[in-house]
């Protein structure tokens, strides 16, 4: 076999064993004529996996194999090979398959996609590396694996991140679709906001708010916030009808600056030629409380660009087609990137390109929590959504 003589399927080299369970001489050698992966060169045997995993696990000082659970039947081989060998037995441990509707677990299945995905690294991808990028921390993987198995659904993955996430990430605003304000009465409103203790003046005359990176923690770490006379709010936030509504600004309803500890209302609207408004003419009052039946908005003076990467499972259908290549079932939506502004005072605090550290998480107030990804850079910077906040009344 070894020489060549033989053809593919003419001949095998069996193990004379005999197992409790029927597994009686199994292959240990079929002949196989293909350039190895590792060394180019041509190979005419290739030992199967039941007899060189046991043999490599003893040699590489395992002390742990593990595998899944249909190997179950395997172990009485295992064992056997190595005490014929006279080699050191390492323990094992067998586990069921994990599988997720809609999602690729198998080295198989990946191997398919590969050149769909961006590599093992796919924040897509259920793999370590994939979830380690998108920004799950080490200790919640472990907290999953080791949950009941009717726990095990990707929902309570993130049920867990968002728990681990909540005590220790600080806070950040971010707006999607900016639309700009203008403040009308600046000047009269500054005068009314300096007359609380959380608030300054910088060398240009506009607001410096003191607030807290963490809302848990008010006491710890606090960054300034500016608002000048010119800012910017999620466009979904506001409506343009003289319809008065708890849910959005309008022209009728006023809403809460977050941390401004200020009520917005609209003056006047202006709309561009193609019918879209893209400015707010608005007036601010300072105010000690807020009205529990008045929306708070978040809200951005000074802004920096940057890319939000959304994920959504990865296969369109819950289970793959058989008779479709796999990497024909991607689902279009399941990676979705979107521009977005942040503070500018962030990027400052990121360690980037050559000082990247992977775990740099932060929620983006009333959207979720973000990790920043390995490719980002202070003029593109990249964000991948860990994992999203729960709907809230509030943001309605």
């Amino acid at each position: 076999m070894f020489q060549g003589k033989y053809n593919a399927s003419e001949a095998v080299l069996r193990m004379k064993y005999k197992s409790k369970s029927g597994f009686n001489d199994p292959v240990a050698y079929r002949i196989n004529k293909k350039i190895h992966c590792v060394d180019k060169k041509l190979w005419t045997i290739y030992p199967t996996y039941d007899f060189c995993h046991p043999i490599c696990d003893s040699l590489e000082g395992i002390g742990l194999s593990l595998c899944s659970e249909e190997f179950s039947s395997h172990r009485e081989l295992y064992e056997w090979l190595l005490k014929e060998l006279d080699l050191p037995v390492p323990d094992q441990r067998e586990f069921p398959r994990l599988k997720f509707p809609h999602n690729i677990t198998s080295k198989r299945g990946v191997a398919q996609i590969r050149d769909a995905i961006t590599g093992d690294d796919d924040p897509r991808l259920l793999t370590v590396a994939g979830l380690r990028r998108r920004g799950i921390p080490a200790s919640v993987i472990k907290s999953f694996v080791c949950a009941p198995s009717d726990e095990l659904q990707l929902n309570h993955l993130h049920d867990l991140t968002r728990q681990h996430c909540n005590l220790l990430s600080p806070r950040r605003i971010a707006v999607i679709n900016p639309l700009k304000c203008h403040v009308n009465n600046f000047e009269e409103f500054k005068e009314q906001r300096l007359a609380y203790e959380d608030a300054m003046l910088d060398s240009v005359g506009d607001i410096v708010l003191s607030v807290p990176d963490h809302p848990m923690r008010p006491d710890e770490n606090h960054r300034d916030f500016i608002l000048r006379e010119n800012f910017f709010i999620n466009r979904f936030d506001f409506v343009n009808t003289n319809e008065a509504t708890q849910h959005y600004l309008s022209l009728s309803s006023a809403v809460h600056l977050r941390y401004a500890s200020t009520l917005m209302s609209i003056k006047s609207v202006r709309v561009n030629s193609d019918g879209i408004v893209d400015l707010l003419e608005v007036n601010l009052e300072a105010t000690a409380k807020r009205a529990k039946k008045i929306k708070v908005i978040t809200w951005l003076s000074d802004t920096h660009p940057a890319t939000l990467s959304i994920f959504d499972n990865i296969l369109a259908n819950a289970e793959p087609n058989d008779e479709e290549p796999l990497s024909k079932q991607i689902n279009p939506r399941s990676w979705m990137k979107c521009p977005i502004q942040i503070e500018k005072s962030l990027v400052p605090e990121l360690k980037l390109e050559n000082e990247f550290t992977f775990g740099q998480t932060f929620q983006l107030e009333r959207f979720g929590y973000v990790t920043v990804d390995p490719s980002a850079s202070e003029m593109n910077l990249q964000l991948n959504m860990t994992c999203m906040l729960k709907v809230h009344p509030d943001f309605l």
